[in-house]
C-alpha cells in the first residue's frame, strides 16, 4: 500500500446566528470557547472531539490576524470478521481502537478554513462542520444561561426566549473553494451538459464579486428567504454552452458562497453528475506531527497558493477587521 497523500483544502467557514450576526460578532463569548472547551459529540459508537487546540496570534506590522488551530479526532473502533489464512477463509473476529485525525486552521479575519485529512479514515470536512456547529450550540446555550442570570441579578427583566431572538442558534456551512482551472477541468469531462444548479448560501457578510450573484443575493435577502437556487437546464444532446458555464461558475466556486451541481453525459454517453466536492482545489502537502508546526506550514502553503494565483480571496472587509481588533482588545492581545 502506498503512502497516504495529505492534501490541503481551503474552504469558506460560514457561521451565522440568524440573519444579522456572524462568527466575529460572538467570537469572544461563544465561538472561541466552543473550540477550546473540550466538548465531545457522539454519533453511534464514534466520538468526535478537538485536541491540541489553541488561539494563535498571527499579527505582525503588516496585518492583524488571529487563528484557531487544532486537531479533529474521530475516536472509534475498526473491526474484522474473518481473514484468509492457509489457503482458506478463517473466522477471526477482532476489534481495534482507532483514532484517525484531521488538522485545521481557521483564520478569523476572513473566515477561511484550512483543512488537511492527516491519516486514512480521517474525518471529513462535512463532519467537521456538523461537529463544530453542535459545539457552538452548546456554548451558546451556556452563555445565554449566564447572560440571563447576570441580567436578572442586575434587575433587568428579560426571558431566555428574548435572548434567543437576539442571539439565534448558529448554522455552520463549510464550502470548499475551487479555482477557475479546476472548474474548467471538470466541465471538460462532460460531452453534454444538461443542467447547472447554483444554490446561494448565506455569507459572512461578504459582497459577491459577480454583479449577477450580488443582485440575486439581494433578492433572497429582500424576500427573507433562507436560500435561493438558480437552475439552468437544456435537455437533449445539444445541452448548455460549456464554455460559458465554466466562466459563470468560476466566481461563485472560488468564493465558496454557493453550492453547485452539474448534470449531463460523459464521453461514453453515461450519466455524469458533480458538485463542489468534485472540483475543489486540493494542494498536496506533507505535515509534521506537532499541531503548531503543522499549522504554520498549512498557512505558508495557503499563502503560496494565493501568490501563485490558483485562487483569489478578497481582503477581509473593514467591518471584519474592526471586529477583529475589538476581539484582540477583549483578549488582551
Amino acid at each position: 500500500m502506498g503512502k497516504f497523500q495529505q492534501n490541503l483544502n481551503i474552504a469558506n467557514f460560514i457561521c451565522k446566528f440568524g440573519h444579522d450576526k456572524v462568527l466575529l460578532d460572538l467570537a469572544h463569548d461563544v465561538v472561541i470557547p466552543a473550540f477550546l472547551n473540550g466538548f465531545h459529540r457522539a454519533y453511534g459508537d464514534v466520538k468526535y472531539f478537538l485536541t491540541d487546540t489553541s488561539l494563535v496570534n498571527l499579527s505582525d506590522k503588516a496585518r492583524n490576524e488571529l487563528a484557531l488551530v487544532g486537531r479533529f479526532v474521530k475516536l472509534g473502533k475498526v473491526s474484522r470478521d474473518q481473514i484468509y489464512e492457509g489457503g482458506k477463509i478463517v473466522k477471526d473476529k477482532r476489534e481495534l481502537d482507532s483514532a484517525p485525525t484531521s488538522l485545521f486552521v481557521l483564520l478569523l479575519s476572513n473566515h477561511k478554513l484550512l483543512y488537511v485529512r492527516e491519516t486514512p479514515g480521517a474525518p471529513s470536512i462535512e463532519t467537521f462542520a456538523t461537529t463544530i456547529e453542535s459545539f457552538i450550540k452548546v456554548q451558546l446555550k451556556d452563555w445565554i444561561n449566564g447572560e440571563y442570570e447576570r441580567l436578572k441579578e442586575a434587575g433587568k427583566k428579560v426571558t431566555k426566549k428574548q435572548l434567543y431572538e437576539v442571539y439565534p442558534l448558529p448554522e455552520v456551512n463549510i464550502v470548499e473553494l475551487s479555482s477557475e482551472f479546476t472548474i474548467n477541468q471538470f466541465v471538460k469531462k462532460f460531452s453534454v451538459l444538461n443542467s447547472v444548479e447554483i444554490r446561494l448560501v448565506d455569507t459572512n457578510h461578504e459582497i459577491d464579486n459577480s454583479p449577477l450573484f450580488d443582485k440575486l443575493r439581494n433578492v433572497k435577502d429582500n424576500l427573507g428567504a433562507d436560500s435561493l437556487t438558480v437552475k439552468n437546464e437544456k435537455k437533449g444532446l445539444l445541452g448548455l454552452k460549456k464554455d460559458y458555464a465554466a466562466k459563470l461558475l468560476a466566481g461563485p466556486a472560488e468564493e465558496g458562497n454557493s453550492r453547485i451541481t452539474l448534470r449531463g453525459l460523459d464521453s461514453e454517453g453515461d450519466k455524469l453528475q458533480g458538485n463542489n466536492d468534485e472540483f475543489k482545489l486540493s494542494v498536496p502537502i506533507e505535515l509534521p506531527s506537532r499541531v503548531q508546526s503543522a499549522s504554520l506550514k498549512m498557512i505558508d502553503v495557503y499563502n503560496k497558493t494565493l501568490g501563485a494565483g490558483l485562487i483569489t480571496i478578497k481582503e477581509a472587509s473593514q467591518a471584519s477587521m474592526k471586529k477583529l481588533l475589538q476581539l484582540k482588545t477583549q483578549l488582551g492581545l
